[in-house]
Order: structure tokens, then sequence, then C-alpha cells
């Protein structure tokens, strides 16, 4: 037996309310698993920061995307409250998740008493999601967008502009591209720019184009720059091209050079292909 069936076999005969005798848990698992000492402890630690009231609260949630959110937000809290390593937080979010996992004709009343539904269940889904954070918030919305993006895509919209406004780079970045594919596009560069700003490289690699394609090569430059300085692939790529070509900076081969070695570093073929002409035509230029 594990100690999730255990655990799962005290849910069932005594309710979900069992858990939160922490000491008589305790017990219970240093006399049937005496060999399980690691785990022990971190099932102790666990249900010293109170994650078994959030676990009684996951089981309720019919939402599968929620349920998911609100675990990762555990995960988070056994990681920067209970100090537990990743590995022994995934082995209470497995065995709580199988502890709880009881059959429709076996859930306790207590359970059974607090699961809302219709209307108010929604409502209270949205009061948790929104009061998890912007975080939370753009993880749920990029949730929608894999599963049923055309569905969603209003709903999608409103949860990346409420994280975006709260100055949550990645949702800026996503809202902007939204709004792009839209052919939004001074709002588009206008989440781009925030999103820069917040130092998320990908939005300062798009907003590069964006300064581009409307001629400001020497602020496309700046951004394109940036983000291949911080490791951006692709940055990288399109800084080397600039380098060679003289476009927003002084010509300088020597340095195209570099950034194309540095892009292929990363896998990208097209910086190989540049690299290796490059070489080849200086060397041309130089017998």
């Amino acid at each position: 037996m594990t100690i999730a069936e255990f655990l799962r076999d005290m849910i069932r005969k005594e309710g979900i309310v069992c858990l939160k005798d922490g000491m008589r848990i305790n017990g219970y698992l240093a006399d049937f698993f005496p060999e399980a000492r690691r785990e022990r402890n971190a099932i102790r630690t666990a249900i010293s920061v109170g994650c078994l009231s959030g676990f009684a609260r996951i089981v309720k949630e019919k939402d599968r995307t929620l349920r998911n959110m609100k675990l990762r937000q555990l995960k988070d809290q056994l990681l920067y409250e209970a100090w537990l390593s990743d590995e022994a937080a995934d082995y209470v979010i497995a065995t709580f998740s199988g502890a709880l996992s009881i059959p429709p004709d076996h859930n306790c009343a207590y359970v059974r008493k607090n699961v809302p539904d219709g209307a108010e269940a929604k409502d209270k889904a949205e009061q948790i999601l929104f009061q998890a954070g912007p975080e939370y918030v753009y993880q749920y919305g990029m949730e929608l967008q894999k599963t049923a993006p055309h569905k969603h895509q209003n709903r999608i919209a409103s949860l990346l502009r409420w994280a975006a406004d709260r100055e949550y780079a990645p949702a800026q970045r996503e809202l902007a591209h939204l709004l792009e594919e839209r052919n939004d596009m001074p709002e588009a560069f206008a989440w781009y720019q925030r999103a820069a700003d917040n130092q998320d490289m990908e939005a300062a690699f798009r907003l590069s184009h964006m300064y581009s394609a409307s001629g400001d090569v020497k602020t496309a430059a700046y951004w394109c720059e940036k983000a291949a300085k911080a490791g951006h692939g692709k940055a990288q790529l399109s800084f080397g091209i600039m380098n060679q070509y003289g476009l927003g900076v002084p010509h300088n081969q020597q340095a195209a050079l570099q950034w194309y070695r540095r892009s292929c570093d990363q896998g990208n073929e097209e910086a190989k292909t540049r690299h290796d002409d490059l070489i080849k035509e200086l060397h041309l230029v130089f017998r």
C-alpha cells in the first residue's frame, strides 16, 4: 500500500477533515511506513504550511484549467514557504492528488456541502483567478489559447489585458502579439514597447521589427542589440545582418561574424549559412 492509498482510505472512512490532524497523520506514517523517512518529512512540512486546506479547495474545483493553476500555486507555496525541493514538492502534490481522487459515491459531506454550482461556481472561479495575481491570470489565458483560441478569443484578450495593465511583461507581449494579428498596429506597438521596457526580450525583438518597418533603423538596431546581448537567438542573427550591411549601426563585418556565431551556437541554421558565406566573401576580398 502506498501513502496515497493509505490517506485515501482514511478520507473515505472519516472525511477530508481527518487530514487536518497533523500529529495523528505523522504517527500513522511513522508506524506504517518506517522506511519512507524523506516522504514523511515532506508531508509533515506540507501540513505545517496549510497545504491540506489548499488540497481541500482544489478537489472541489470543476474547471480543469483552474484546478491545474491552483496546483501550480500550491507547488509554489511548498517551494518558497516550506522550502521543499522541487522533487519533494512534486511528491507531495502527487501523493495528495492521489489521496483525493475519490469516486463520487464516496465524497464526504465536507466536500459535498462546499461545492458551488452554476453561476456561483463561475463567480468563485473568477475570484480565485484574479486574487492569484497577474502571473496566474496570464497562465490561464494562455491555457485557453492552447485549447480553444477561437471560442475564447475575447476572453483571452480580456485576461491578457488585465495582467498587462498590472505590468506583467509576458502578458503585455502576448497581448501585443494578439493585437498585431488583428492588425491593430498602433496598440500592438504600444504594448510591445511597455513589455520591452519591462525587460521582455522577445518583445524587444518584435519591437525592433516594427521600428525597422517604420524606417527608424537606428531605434530598431538599439532594441535588436538589447535582445541579442540578452541571448535571444533570432535577435543575434538580425543584429549580425545589421552589422554586416550597416543598418542602423556602422558596417562591421567582424561584429557580424561574432553575432552569427552566437546565433549559430543556439542552433540557428540561417546564421550558420550567413556566417559561412561571409567568411568566403572576406576570404575572396583579402586574397
